[in-house]
């Protein structure tokens, strides 16, 4: 490192190496800091049929995407368990029902009769958890073709590291049996995964190398904001796509054998690495772009936790940042579905589809693909 001093960030699913001093302070202080557009303005919600979400006081409330003249909900603890004996509400003329469950279900899943329509399974797709941000579940999504992603089989998630005792008894409930961790050695060393003692998941370590931890990188964006669209698009496509196949196939492959399901694949803040790998997950599946695109932009929505993440790094006596604000690393924290839907396009455009390009870098193979769509479509 020489005379430069460094500080490793883990922003989302790269690291970013910055280099402190003379080589970025003068510039960026005659330099007007650029302006950002809101974190949440890139949410795009995904189209779905019904969406449920668990209240403040416990209750759920379920919004359907167009009125019934009939709506009955059933509800189990496993979408193989659902209890239709009895709905736990019904209504008429409605496109929102407020459910109060009795009984104590960890995750509880739900049947909805609408009309002559067929019965419909929904659970909620973010979960509330105390430690552990940006954990989803990426079931339900509907395919071209016309079947759905199982519940209850994929989560996407940051780190594991800061797991409360209740988030560890609630992946215990959720019977995990796989943790794909992507982070890096030092990310691993610096705050590894907790897991449930009791049915303990296999733990595997597939770390992604983004090579985004280059100060060139990031004198790209603090020096000159127009480039930030190309600096992702290169950490996306030629680092994450190009050079870590092995990995995502390695990790996609897992998914082929029943035994490793339910999983969790995750890095530090569940939004790059992660992302990649689900979204070429759900294209896999079948699933349209435009869902692919709202489903990572989720990730919007827990950006407060990455720049408090990001911001305590800063108060380390290491963090000896000259001329850099935390709010200078807004786009690294953000989920532009801009920067997905360029990397769906490169993945395209150079192998044809992503299923071409799974079988030609990461040794994915025609019979493991079906593998994947059995276990995962329904």
């Amino acid at each position: 490192m020489g005379q430069m001093r460094r500080t490793m960030l883990i922003v989302g699913g790269a690291g970013i190496l910055i280099g402190a001093g003379r080589l970025l302070s003068s510039r960026r202080r005659r330099q007007r800091r650029a302006t950002y557009p809101i974190p949440a303005s890139l949410v795009i919600q995904p189209i779905e049929e019904a969406a449920i979400t668990r209240m403040a006081d416990g209750r759920f409330e379920l919004q359907l995407a167009q009125s019934a003249d009939q709506v009955r909900v059933y509800a189990g603890p496993s979408p193989d368990t659902i209890d239709r004996s009895q709905p736990v509400a019904e209504a008429a003329h409605t496109d929102h029902l407020i459910l109060n469950l009795a009984g104590d279900m960890a995750r509880p899943y739900f049947e909805i009769v609408r009309d002559q329509q067929p019965a419909l399974l929904i659970a909620e797709r973010i979960l509330p958890l105390e430690g552990i941000a940006n954990m989803r579940d990426i079931g339900g999504y509907r395919t071209e073709d016309g079947l759905r992603v199982r519940w209850g089989q994929v989560y996407r998630t940051g780190s594991l590291a800061g797991a409360t005792d209740a988030d560890l008894q609630l992946l215990t409930d959720l019977n995990i049996r796989l943790v794909c961790d992507l982070r890096t050695v030092d990310e691993v060393i610096s705050g590894p995964d907790r897991l449930p003692v009791n049915m303990a998941p296999v733990y595997r370590h597939l770390p992604v190398d983004t090579g985004a931890q280059t100060s060139r990188q990031m004198r790209a964006v603090l020096l000159n904001p127009s480039n930030l669209q190309a600096v992702m698009d290169e950490a996306y496509t030629y680092h994450m796509i190009e050079q870590n196949s092995a990995v995502i196939g390695e990790t996609l492959a897992a998914l082929a054998n029943p035994v490793n399901l339910p999983v969790i694949i995750h890095c530090t803040a569940g939004k790059d690495r992660t992302g990649i790998i689900i979204a070429l997950l759900l294209a896999l599946l079948g699933v349209p772009d435009e869902t692919i695109l709202a489903d990572y932009s989720l990730s919007n929505y827990y950006f407060a936790a990455f720049r408090d993440y990001i911001a305590s790094k800063f108060k380390q006596p290491q963090a000896f940042l000259m001329g850099i604000q935390v709010d200078d690393l807004q786009p690294l924290l953000t989920a532009n579905p801009e920067t997905m839907r360029r990397t769906l396009v490169y993945v395209r455009e150079n192998y044809g589809s992503v299923e071409h390009y799974l079988a030609q870098k990461a040794d994915i193979d025609a019979a493991t693909v079906a593998k994947i769509r059995d276990n995962l479509l329904v």
